[in-house]
């Protein structure tokens, strides 16, 4: 997660500059290649899946 620190950075400065200068809320898409939230959808048979699910700390980072 300290990988991301730096482009969360950058992401929330373009998001509150655009914010400042134009009259409707930026709309910040984000992405990760893990499963957030145990309650979203995946596919059990894949192994050791289980292991990459509902981290708490990647799902606020995703939420900027």
């Amino acid at each position: 997660m300290r990988m991301n620190e730096a482009s969360l950075r950058a992401t929330l400065v373009a998001k509150t500059t655009f914010e400042r200068f134009c009259d409707q809320p930026a709309q910040v898409l984000t992405m990760t290649h893990f499963l957030t939230r145990p309650e979203l959808s995946f596919d059990w048979t894949v192994p050791g899946i289980w292991d990459h699910i509902g981290c708490e700390g990647l799902d606020e980072q995703a939420r900027p």
